[in-house]
């Protein structure tokens, strides 16, 4: 029986592409020491889920990875799909990584606040050039929040140096995942203290 063709990595199909990004950020994180899940629960919302464990607490935190390609297309920046805003605005501690399969790179950005920083300096960005996108507030909840990303070789020098995963030494996402799971755990314990407060001072149900 002749096997089928194998399928080069450049401009490979999207349902190719997603399935490659998710297998390189869950390696990146694996070698960093991380227990990673996959959601079979068909939950657009989330691809992985990492679990993080700070004694004695036990911290689950989603991921949601975008492949992104060229595809012979002449731009430079190309735009992530499928990052709902009600996605971002329903889960603080949501990460994206976004992989490009040709570049073999990933940017991995922690957390929804940081989603959004990253958008609104994008929206500023545009508006320098002209070409204004929409703003963060102005964005349905059922629509996506895009995030643009340099594919060409050279990159974004500002983007990459923040956000870029070096795939050969991913110590990085550790203490990234690290910060954010403490981050989460901090605001976890100042949500009970406030409940605790309005609790003592009748305010609660």
């Amino acid at each position: 029986m002749t096997p089928p063709p194998v399928k080069r990595l450049y401009g490979v199909t999207n349902t190719y592409s997603g399935v490659v990004g998710e297998m390189a950020v869950a390696t990146a994180l694996i070698r960093a020491g991380h227990q990673v899940a996959k959601p079979y629960w068909n939950d657009d919302e989330m691809d992985l889920l990492v679990f993080w464990w700070d004694e004695p607490d036990f911290i689950p935190i989603p991921i949601q990875v975008k492949s992104l390609q060229r595809a012979g297309s002449d731009k430079e920046e190309i735009a992530t799909q499928g990052l709902k805003k009600k996605y971002v605005e329903g889960q603080p501690a949501l990460c994206l990584a976004i992989y490009s399969p040709e570049l073999n790179k990933i940017w991995f950005i922690p957390g929804a606040d940081k989603i959004r920083e990253v958008h609104q300096f994008g929206v500023e960005a545009s508006r320098l050039r002209g070409n204004p996108r929409d703003a963060y507030e102005t964005i349905d909840l059922e629509n996506d929040v895009r995030i643009y990303v340099n594919l060409t070789k050279q990159g974004d020098a500002a983007f990459d140096g923040k956000w870029l995963i070096d795939v050969e030494s991913p110590m990085k996402i550790n203490q990234t995942i690290r910060t954010l799971a403490r981050r989460c755990k901090e605001q976890h314990q100042t949500r009970l203290m406030m409940q605790e407060m309005f609790t003592s001072a009748g305010m609660g149900d």
